[in-house]
């Protein structure tokens, strides 16, 4: 069959390329990989041969098959000598090969020597992937000048990401709508506005576009998977429950996440409904990952936070009584201590840090920078935030011993407090380092009876202050 010269091949989309593309939305990328090779060896002139070596580059780059991505590569390399018409498209698709196995080099030196100017689709991915990482800013044009020129199901993707990025939402309607004219069932429109609801922390909206992609294609877990996170996210950890329960029945109990995700929505069900067999499957699950992820040398101090919380109000309260000290005065960076002041309190509402091997749930933490001072009887602490300990100390082999804090609050504006002679070890330490000292009893009401004093009578610091009182007295 002839074949294009433009390297872009037929406008006709054949049933096999489509086929494969199912394959390839479905997430059965092996099958996919198995139908093209299977396509091209029958058919090498096949009239969507173009569009099929490229899917087959995705799926390779899908499963990271370097090995295999280098052997394509020099297949193509093999072609271009025998097929002098189509040597740009081959040595286009050969540089997205290198953009994908990140050798930038051989990227470089394929881009210098190719003609930016040509209409051949291929190269105008290749040169605009090239300068989308060297260059600030690439908009949708510099990699389309006529979309209806477009027959590359992967080109009308990247056109679309594209226009989103560039937030030229009409133009993108256009766009889904011969999408789905041109390679009906595509997932490309509920993808990009899921992960674009969750950019905008839009959780409930994210997990409708999930659910309506694993609806469409089933054996894609991952869709699946994005739809319990986002209804978790969005607090509605019932309606995640049955999403997991699903996925571990089809997934089993192998991944440390989805039982990481089950095990949260158990402990959240039995919070809400004081359920013996919620708080049973809870700890059943909660339990699992955190074997799995030390097992695997990852942290799993918010597993224990989690698992904490169900472990019984004795049991925390019988720790927290018998501590030696009351609370902690925990030291930051000033950059880091102006991240927190500047993070809304959903996204800190759970910090992990190294803090102490004898840290225990309950303890009370101030979290603090250092305000300098010529004269060392004014040097002070600016108090920004109050965390309670909610979880055991965890040993991890690269980070130390850490532990779970849940946000008791944010103070409106820093509470200055002044620099104790017990804390004067500490005051001028080295920047960039987390400093926790414990404050024993005497202490503690000293460091709050000076931030009552300093607050001004701010009422949400009055609120953070009764909050901090009725801490204790449980």
């Amino acid at each position: 069959m002839a074949r294009k010269l433009n390297g872009g091949g037929s406008s006709n989309i054949s049933r096999d390329y489509l086929e494969a593309l199912n394959d390839f939305w479905s997430g059965r990328t092996r099958t996919a990989i198995e139908h093209v090779t299977q396509i091209l060896a029958s058919a090498p002139d096949h009239e969507n041969g173009t569009q099929l070596y490229r899917l087959w580059i995705e799926l390779l780059a899908e499963e990271g098959d370097v090995d295999a991505m280098r052997s394509l590569n020099n297949h193509l390399r093999g072609r271009s000598d025998f097929e002098p018409e189509m040597r740009e498209t081959y040595f286009a698709l050969r540089g997205i090969i290198h953009c994908e196995l990140d050798e930038f080099e051989a990227v470089r030196l394929m881009h210098d020597s190719l003609n930016k100017k040509h209409n051949n689709p291929y190269v105008r991915e290749f040169n605009f992937r090239f300068r989308h990482r060297t260059e600030d800013e690439v908009n949708a044009n510099a990699f389309v000048a006529n979309p209806r020129n477009l027959t590359d199901y992967f080109h009308w993707q990247l056109y679309s990401e594209n226009l989103l990025r560039d937030s030229r939402r009409s133009e993108l309607r256009k766009v889904f709508g011969k999408l789905d004219e041109i390679f009906p069932g595509n997932p490309v429109a509920d993808r990009l506005m899921m992960y674009d609801a969750i950019d905008s922390h839009d959780f409930e909206a994210s997990a409708e576009f999930a659910a309506r992609l694993y609806e469409n294609f089933p054996s894609y877990s991952d869709y699946a998977v994005v739809q319990a996170y986002s209804l978790i996210k969005a607090g509605k950890h019932s309606d995640a429950l049955p999403v997991l329960t699903r996925l571990i029945a089809v997934e089993g109990e192998g991944d440390a996440d989805l039982v990481s995700m089950i095990g949260h929505c158990f402990k959240e069900d039995f919070s809400m409904t004081r359920s013996e067999k919620s708080r049973e499957r809870a700890g059943y699950y909660l339990r699992r990952a955190s074997n799995m992820l030390t097992s695997m040398g990852l942290p799993s101090v918010l597993v224990n936070h989690d698992f904490n919380a169900i472990r019984g109000k004795g049991t925390m309260d019988a720790q927290a009584k018998s501590a030696e000290h009351a609370g902690w005065l925990v030291k930051l960076s000033a950059s880091q201590y102006l991240d927190l002041g500047l993070s809304d309190d959903h996204s800190v509402e759970i910090l992990t840090m190294h803090l102490s091997e004898k840290a225990v749930p309950g303890d009370l933490c101030f979290i603090a920078t250092e305000h300098f001072s010529r004269r060392e009887e004014d040097a002070q602490w600016r108090v920004g935030a109050v965390y309670m300990v909610s979880s055991e100390p965890t040993w991890h082999a690269m980070r130390g011993t850490e532990s779970a804090l849940s946000l008791v609050g944010k103070f409106a504006a820093s509470i200055p407090v002044p620099v104790f002679d017990q804390h004067r070890s500490i005051y001028g330490s080295q920047t960039g380092s987390v400093t926790a000292v414990p404050l024993d009893g005497k202490l503690f009401e000293k460091f709050m009876t000076a931030m009552e004093e300093m607050s001004g009578g701010d009422r949400s610091a009055q609120m953070i202050f009764r909050e901090v009182s009725r801490l204790r007295a449980v």
